[in-house]
Formats: C-alpha cells, sequence, structure tokens
C-alpha cells in the first residue's frame, strides 16, 4: 500500500499547524508525510526528493513563504501540485496564488475532513477551494463566512474553459463527445457548485482561477 500512497511536503512556518498537519495526514492509509519545511530555502532543498508531492503551504507567516514560492514550485517541479492553507485572505494575494498554479486554497478555519479532500482531489488533478475562497475568486461583495468545500471534477473544468472559450452548450457536446443533456447537466452543477447565477460569473471564475489565458 505505500508505494500507492499521496506523498505530502508540509510547508508551513507554524510549529503547531505542522505537527497538527501531521498528525492527521498519520492517520490517513492512502498518504504519507514526506516531508516538512519552515522556510523557502528548506522546502527548495526538500523537493527534489519528494517525488511529485502534494505541497501544503502557508504563504501567510513572517519569515516562512510567499506566494513567489508556488511559482517556483510550479516551474522546476511541475508534478507537485499546492494546496495553500492560510488564514491572510487578502483578495491579492489569493488571485495570486491561483495565478502562480496553486491547486486548491482552504483557510485554516477548515475541517480535517476539507483538508483531506483537498490532498486527495490535488493528487487527482482537480481543483479544490473551500466556500470563502471561491467568493474571494468570484469577487462577491460579501464573502460567505462559511468554509464549505468547493470541488469540480476534471470533466466539469473542461466544461468550463469551453464555456470561456465562448462555445455554446452544442458545440461543447461535440468537442467533448458527450450528449447535449449531458452537457446541460455539467453546467447547471457547475453554477451549483459555484454559487454562480450565471455563465458570465462561470467565465469570470475561469479567469481568476487561471483555468484559461
Amino acid at each position: 500500500m505505500a508505494n500507492k500512497s499521496i506523498p505530502v511536503l508540509i510547508a508551513d512556518a507554524q510549529y503547531l499547524i505542522r505537527t497538527g498537519l501531521q498528525a492527521l495526514i498519520a492517520q490517513q492509509s492512502d498518504m504519507e508525510v514526506v516531508a516538512t519545511a519552515t522556510h523557502s530555502s528548506q522546502l527548495a532543498l526538500q523537493l527534489p526528493a519528494t517525488n511529485s508531492a502534494i505541497v501544503l503551504m502557508d504563504y501567510g507567516s513572517e519569515g516562512g513563504f510567499n506566494p513567489e514560492d508556488i511559482g517556483e514550485i510550479q516551474e522546476q517541479h511541475p508534478d507537485s501540485q499546492v494546496v495553500v492553507i492560510s488564514s491572510d485572505l487578502q483578495q491579492e494575494k489569493v488571485l495570486r496564488a491561483l495565478s502562480l498554479g496553486a491547486r486548491g486554497f482552504l483557510t485554516k478555519y477548515c475541517d480535517d475532513t476539507e483538508i483531506l479532500e483537498a490532498i486527495r482531489a490535488a493528487a487527482e488533478g482537480k481543483k479544490f477551494f473551500c466556500q470563502t475562497v471561491l467568493d474571494i475568486i468570484l469577487q462577491k461583495d460579501e464573502a460567505d463566512s462559511s468554509c464549505e468545500p468547493v470541488h469540480l471534477s476534471v470533466r466539469e473544468l473542461e466544461v468550463i474553459r469551453l464555456m470561456a472559450d465562448g462555445l455554446k452548450a452544442q458545440s461543447i457536446a461535440q468537442e467533448l463527445h458527450l450528449s447535449i443533456h449531458t452537457v446541460y447537466t455539467h453546467r447547471k452543477n457547475i453554477l451549483r457548485k459555484l454559487g454562480a447565477q450565471n455563465a458570465a460569473e462561470v467565465i469570470r471564475y475561469a479567469y481568476q482561477a487561471q483555468l484559461v489565458e
């Protein structure tokens, strides 16, 4: 089973957070902590030996990490995925982290189930956000204070990208070799998951989350 475990690298300057995440992951049969880092230089040394790890990072602690570290990871270790867990939710920093390649984004108010779901989603190539972060991405005037998980399937991400390219349902169905009914179902689920009112909000999400150029 060990060879099927999801490797996780914890990058957080705070001791209690690191040890808490380590204890949580140690209880899971499908993942393991392969390294920890307390600052950017240490992270750079750890990454080459971690075999495509999921990096749990907080860029908000002084003397620890910053959003630019995400870009460095994606450039030098493209098989690794970054999931941010931070209490620093300044919109500029959140959008910067996403533009640099963060696969998921949670707040430190999220519970253990959401953290584990985010790790598994990243390992499967999926995006995963809690509702608070999603509201920041969509630039809503009043962000929802809840921390419900929002994650999108690979197929839903494909539909979103094609919507952002301007394709209508019929064209999306042809492009993905799906029935038009299936495309409508995906669109309905996407709107529900994102809390979006219309396709325009979905497209704005696609750009803010760097799903499209």
